[in-house]
């Protein structure tokens, strides 16, 4: 209930009173128009203590354009002045984050919501706010950002949601529009969630394939999407709750699928013991160097012992031509350069001012000084040139330091030169995975996964399974959407995948078909599908889901997918 304070407002109060009592009765348009125009008159005389949005002070910014619910929207009190609540509420929340917001909102924010922990958005405190306007019989209705189903800034509001701890609000339906662009001009992705008090533990869910279409069109066809119920899966809190504890990343991500047959194909996959966390040394981004177009350089012309390289500064008006040693200079590629199964090549090499020792592993990055440099005097002759460059590289950081040319982030540095897998960072449709076997050095929108010594998967192997159409159905579906579909092949949504059992036969024929594939056999993927589904000991209609491409196959194929393949390898020898 509203409390105001009689003590010093008790005539605004009596004509309030009367106003809403008036207002509440009215049932002509233009009546109840000025009846509301009356009331606005008074809401700034009128303080409510119990409000969430008080307004404090008339000075106080912060409250300054806040609603007043009782005064703003009167229809929401009863003639008494009791507080009753929206029979619904439909919303477009703002889609802001926290580090936008000045800090005295923020403050009073994270005082007052339950979801105003860690890095929340703006849109996530307007479910906890509509918990607190509507009645008991209301329905809402929101669109907003979907990514609040698997990321940090989402956590409080998926566990409020679980516990319908918001005075029993919990979702009953749930579209996810996933990459398709529901504003037009507009890239944000976004989700229809309807919410109502009855304290349910299951709703009803749909996710829309990316449909690629022109704006009027795709309006068209979520319209008859949306109405048409057989697209509707109904899923169950006890569902969300067993797929992240099986997902195992100590988050309560919610991960919803479209059919039970894909919750049966993703408690396949996390069911067995051993991750991609558990078998690597290390997943890792590549080199920072906080200033590109100074380190990168494209390859005129090489000798031997010497690089005629171009450089591209954007602050430059021409183009820079140098020469150099090879010594301090490697190879590197972007993510653009790494495609799946294939040999990655580039004419761009990177300064790297360090010596690796491998004297014992893992392997260390050891700088280089400046003394050590006047030891090859091209590429000495280089760092002087661009000394101030260097210096100013995150705001003169380096300025004043000898050794000015050094990394400011030295992540992974020692542990490019060794057998690895590739991935470029974002992918489409398919994973990009490949295996480097000449110590290449990458960027950060490139990924590595280098195995633990004592790992008895070997790396073709591996690749088989992670550019498999299965690797990518999990990874499409527990991953960030991106523009065009598209996910990131990034540590923290790699890292739950769980391998299949090992065997010695297992690596050797899969093995055997990667490198088919390798040698530009594009054919033999779709055995190395099959046979990696096959070890998930996934149904033939479950295959199906993850590739609806294999539709088209008999069943007896997929059954008998062993001895096809035995022929393969055996007339391949």
């Amino acid at each position: 209930m509203y409390q105001f304070c009689p003590e010093t407002l008790e005539d605004d109060l009596k004509n309030y009173s009367d106003l809403l009592g008036k207002f509440w009765n009215a049932r002509k348009k233009d009546y109840k128009q000025n009846l509301r125009k009356e009331i606005k008159k008074i809401k700034d005389k009128l303080l409510n203590p119990n409000d969430m949005f008080n307004r404090e002070s008339s000075n106080n910014s912060i409250f300054q354009n806040a609603i007043n619910w009782g005064i703003d929207f009167p229809e929401i009190l009863d003639s008494n002045g009791n507080f009753r609540g929206f029979d619904a509420v439909i919303t477009n929340p703002p889609y802001i984050r926290i580090q936008s917001l000045a800090d005295a909102v923020k403050n009073y924010y994270e005082s007052n919501f339950k979801v105003a922990k860690g890095s929340y958005e703006l849109a996530n405190l307007f479910v906890e706010l509509v918990s607190r306007i509507v009645n008991s019989q209301a329905y809402s209705s929101f669109i907003m950002p979907h990514k609040f189903l698997n990321t940090a800034n989402g956590t409080e509001l998926r566990n409020v949601l679980e516990h319908a701890s918001l005075d029993k609000l919990t979702v009953s339906k749930f579209i996810h529009f996933g990459a398709n662009q529901i504003f037009n001009d507009v890239t944000t992705y976004t989700c229809i969630v309807d919410f109502d008090k009855s304290g349910n533990q299951s709703f009803q869910f749909q996710k829309f394939p990316y449909l690629k279409l022109k704006y009027d069109k795709l309006v068209e066809c979520v319209t008859s999407r949306i109405n048409e119920m057989t697209n509707y899966n109904i899923i169950s809190i006890s569902d969300i709750k067993q797929s992240y504890n099986l997902y195992g990343n100590n988050e309560n991500n919610w991960i919803l699928f479209n059919s039970n047959i894909e919750y049966g194909i993703f408690a396949k996959i996390l069911s067995n013991k051993y991750s991609i966390k558990d078998i690597s040394y290390k997943f890792m981004t590549g080199l920072q160097t906080s200033f590109d177009e100074l380190y990168f350089a494209e390859v005129i012309n090489e000798t031997s012992t010497t690089l005629d390289l171009k450089l591209n500064f954007p602050k430059k008006s021409e183009t820079i031509l140098t020469n150099v040693e090879k010594k301090y200079f490697k190879k590197i590629f972007k993510g653009k350069d790494v495609h799946r199964y294939e040999d990655p090549e580039t004419n761009r090499y990177v300064f790297f001012p360090y010596n690796i020792d491998k004297s014992e592993y893992p392997y260390k990055a050891e700088l280089v000084t400046i003394d050590e440099l006047k030891q090859y005097p091209k590429t000495y002759e280089y760092v002087m040139q661009f000394k101030d460059d260097f210096e100013k590289r995150e705001n003169n950081r380096l300025k004043g330091i000898s050794e000015f040319y050094k990394y400011i982030y030295p992540k992974n540095l020692g542990d490019f030169e060794q057998n690895k897998l590739m991935s470029m960072e974002i992918s489409t449709g398919k994973t990009n995975f490949t295996i480097d076997y000449k110590n290449s050095y990458h960027t950060t929108t490139v990924y590595s996964l280098i195995k633990k010594r004592d790992c008895k998967f070997s790396y073709s192997c591996l690749l088989g399974i992670l550019n498999s159409s299965l690797f990518w159905w999990f990874l499409y579906n527990t991953a960030d959407t991106l523009s065009g579909d598209a996910r990131r092949a990034m540590t923290k949504y790699i890292n739950p995948f769980r391998l299949p059992v090992w065997s010695q036969d297992f690596d050797d024929t899969l093995s055997s078909l990667v490198k088919l594939r390798i040698a530009g056999d594009i054919n033999i993927e779709q055995l190395i599908d099959l046979y990696v589904m096959k070890a998930y000991k996934l149904t033939f209609d479950e295959v199906v889901t993850v590739n609806p491409d294999y539709s088209k196959l008999d069943f007896s194929y997929y059954d008998d997918i062993y001895s096809k393949i035995q022929k393969v390898i055996a007339g391949a020898e």
